[in-house]
Protein backbone atom coordinates (compact mmCIF):
# COMPACT_ATOMS: atom_id res chain seq x y z
CA UNK A 1 0.00 0.00 0.00
CA UNK A 2 1.21 3.70 -0.84
CA UNK A 3 0.33 6.30 1.34
CA UNK A 4 0.53 9.75 0.27
CA UNK A 5 2.47 12.26 2.93
CA UNK A 6 2.84 16.02 3.54
CA UNK A 7 6.14 16.64 2.95
CA UNK A 8 6.58 18.08 6.55
CA UNK A 9 9.44 17.44 8.88
CA UNK A 10 10.34 19.23 12.27
CA UNK A 11 10.61 16.24 14.58
CA UNK A 12 9.67 13.52 12.27
CA UNK A 13 11.38 10.91 10.35
CA UNK A 14 11.33 13.20 7.30
CA UNK A 15 13.27 16.14 8.67
CA UNK A 16 15.25 16.51 5.74
CA UNK A 17 12.16 17.57 3.92
CA UNK A 18 12.16 20.75 5.98
CA UNK A 19 9.00 22.25 7.87
CA UNK A 20 5.50 22.29 6.69
CA UNK A 21 6.00 25.38 6.00
CA UNK A 22 8.59 25.24 3.85
CA UNK A 23 5.82 22.93 1.45
CA UNK A 24 3.45 25.38 1.28
CA UNK A 25 3.30 26.04 -2.70
CA UNK A 26 0.12 28.67 -2.35
CA UNK A 27 -2.09 29.99 0.22
CA UNK A 28 -5.73 31.26 -0.09
CA UNK A 29 -5.80 34.70 2.09
CA UNK A 30 -8.63 36.74 3.21
CA UNK A 31 -7.08 40.63 4.41
CA UNK A 32 -8.00 42.80 7.06
CA UNK A 33 -10.08 44.46 4.19
CA UNK A 34 -11.73 41.51 2.92
CA UNK A 35 -9.98 41.10 -0.51
CA UNK A 36 -9.26 37.43 -0.94
CA UNK A 37 -6.30 36.78 -2.50
CA UNK A 38 -3.78 34.40 -4.03
CA UNK A 39 -0.14 34.00 -2.50
CA UNK A 40 2.29 32.04 -3.72
CA UNK A 41 5.60 32.73 -4.88
CA UNK A 42 5.12 34.47 -7.95
CA UNK A 43 1.89 36.37 -7.10
CA UNK A 44 2.42 38.69 -3.35
CA UNK A 45 5.83 37.15 -3.15
CA UNK A 46 6.34 39.18 0.06
CA UNK A 47 2.90 37.88 1.88
CA UNK A 48 4.11 34.30 1.13
CA UNK A 49 7.63 34.55 2.94
CA UNK A 50 5.85 36.44 5.70
CA UNK A 51 3.52 33.86 6.03
CA UNK A 52 5.94 31.01 6.56
CA UNK A 53 6.05 31.19 10.55
CA UNK A 54 4.33 34.55 10.39
CA UNK A 55 1.00 33.03 12.00
CA UNK A 56 -2.39 34.41 11.20
CA UNK A 57 -0.80 38.00 11.71
CA UNK A 58 -1.65 39.45 8.75
CA UNK A 59 -4.79 38.31 7.97
CA UNK A 60 -6.93 35.10 7.51
CA UNK A 61 -5.63 31.59 5.43
CA UNK A 62 -8.37 29.77 4.28
CA UNK A 63 -6.85 26.95 2.47
CA UNK A 64 -3.27 25.97 1.33
CA UNK A 65 -2.14 23.95 -0.95
CA UNK A 66 1.25 21.60 0.32
CA UNK A 67 3.98 19.92 -1.77
CA UNK A 68 3.40 15.86 -1.16
CA UNK A 69 5.56 12.65 -2.12
CA UNK A 70 4.89 9.21 -2.61
CA UNK A 71 6.20 6.89 0.06
CA UNK A 72 5.36 3.00 -0.40
CA UNK A 73 7.72 1.11 2.41
CA UNK A 74 10.31 2.66 4.76
CA UNK A 75 12.79 1.13 6.48
CA UNK A 76 13.65 2.10 10.22
CA UNK A 77 12.78 1.38 14.05
CA UNK A 78 14.15 1.48 17.67
CA UNK A 79 17.93 0.37 18.50
CA UNK A 80 18.91 0.39 21.97
CA UNK A 81 22.73 1.03 23.35
CA UNK A 82 24.20 0.87 26.38
CA UNK A 83 25.77 4.74 26.98
CA UNK A 84 28.44 3.42 28.88
CA UNK A 85 30.16 1.10 25.98
CA UNK A 86 28.53 2.92 22.92
CA UNK A 87 28.69 6.32 23.84
CA UNK A 88 31.31 7.57 21.42
CA UNK A 89 30.75 6.18 18.77
CA UNK A 90 26.79 7.55 19.34
CA UNK A 91 28.11 11.09 19.37
CA UNK A 92 30.40 10.55 16.65
CA UNK A 93 27.87 8.69 14.06
CA UNK A 94 25.15 11.60 14.80
CA UNK A 95 28.12 14.42 14.15
CA UNK A 96 29.12 12.50 11.35
CA UNK A 97 25.87 11.87 9.72
CA UNK A 98 25.30 15.42 10.08
CA UNK A 99 28.47 16.92 8.57
CA UNK A 100 28.29 14.39 5.37
CA UNK A 101 28.44 16.38 2.26
CA UNK A 102 26.73 13.98 0.75
CA UNK A 103 23.77 13.83 3.02
CA UNK A 104 20.90 11.78 1.99
CA UNK A 105 17.47 13.24 1.71
CA UNK A 106 16.02 9.86 2.36
CA UNK A 107 17.84 9.14 6.17
CA UNK A 108 16.60 10.80 9.20
CA UNK A 109 17.87 10.15 12.67
CA UNK A 110 16.17 10.35 15.73
CA UNK A 111 18.54 10.22 18.93
CA UNK A 112 17.20 10.02 22.90
CA UNK A 113 19.34 9.39 25.70
CA UNK A 114 17.44 7.37 28.62
CA UNK A 115 17.85 5.47 31.72
CA UNK A 116 16.72 1.69 32.09
CA UNK A 117 16.88 0.61 35.46
CA UNK A 118 18.33 -2.89 34.58
CA UNK A 119 20.94 -1.43 32.21
CA UNK A 120 21.44 2.45 33.12
CA UNK A 121 21.85 5.20 30.48
CA UNK A 122 21.20 4.20 27.32
CA UNK A 123 21.14 5.70 23.95
CA UNK A 124 17.64 5.25 21.52
CA UNK A 125 18.26 5.99 17.96
CA UNK A 126 15.16 5.60 15.61
CA UNK A 127 16.82 5.77 12.18
CA UNK A 128 14.66 6.07 9.17
CA UNK A 129 14.96 5.81 5.65
CA UNK A 130 11.94 7.03 3.43
CA UNK A 131 12.58 3.77 0.70
CA UNK A 132 12.05 0.17 1.72
CA UNK A 133 15.86 -0.51 1.98
CA UNK A 134 17.10 -2.22 4.91
CA UNK A 135 20.40 -1.04 6.66
CA UNK A 136 21.27 1.84 3.79
CA UNK A 137 24.72 3.51 3.43
CA UNK A 138 23.44 6.30 4.68
CA UNK A 139 22.39 5.28 8.01
CA UNK A 140 24.94 2.08 8.48
CA UNK A 141 27.19 4.18 11.43
CA UNK A 142 24.48 4.26 13.46
CA UNK A 143 23.76 -0.22 12.90
CA UNK A 144 27.06 -0.75 13.06
CA UNK A 145 27.12 0.00 16.09
CA UNK A 146 28.27 -3.12 18.90
CA UNK A 147 27.05 -4.37 20.96
CA UNK A 148 23.34 -3.34 20.04
CA UNK A 149 20.96 -4.50 23.07
CA UNK A 150 17.94 -4.11 20.88
CA UNK A 151 16.92 -3.37 17.31
CA UNK A 152 13.88 -3.46 16.53
CA UNK A 153 14.58 -2.17 12.67
CA UNK A 154 12.11 -3.55 9.70
CA UNK A 155 10.55 -2.45 6.63
CA UNK A 156 7.40 -1.54 7.12
CA UNK A 157 4.96 1.42 6.99
CA UNK A 158 4.36 4.58 8.15
CA UNK A 159 1.81 3.94 10.75
CA UNK A 160 3.67 0.57 12.31
CA UNK A 161 6.60 3.00 13.03
CA UNK A 162 4.02 5.68 14.64
CA UNK A 163 2.30 2.29 16.71
CA UNK A 164 5.68 1.57 17.86
CA UNK A 165 7.17 4.92 18.96
CA UNK A 166 3.76 5.65 20.87
CA UNK A 167 4.16 1.76 22.82
CA UNK A 168 7.12 3.97 24.54
CA UNK A 169 5.32 6.51 25.97
CA UNK A 170 2.02 6.76 28.43
CA UNK A 171 -0.88 7.88 26.87
CA UNK A 172 -1.58 11.37 26.70
CA UNK A 173 1.99 12.23 27.10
Amino acid sequence: MTALLIRAGGSSYFIPHGFGCDNVVSYKFVTTTGSILDVNVNSNADLFRALKGGSSNFGIVTAFTLRTFKLGGIWGGNMIYSAASTADQQLQAFYDFLADPRYDVNAAVQMSISFAPSVGVIFVNQPFYALPKAYPPALQRFTQIQPVLVDQTSLSTLPAFAELSAQSSPYGS
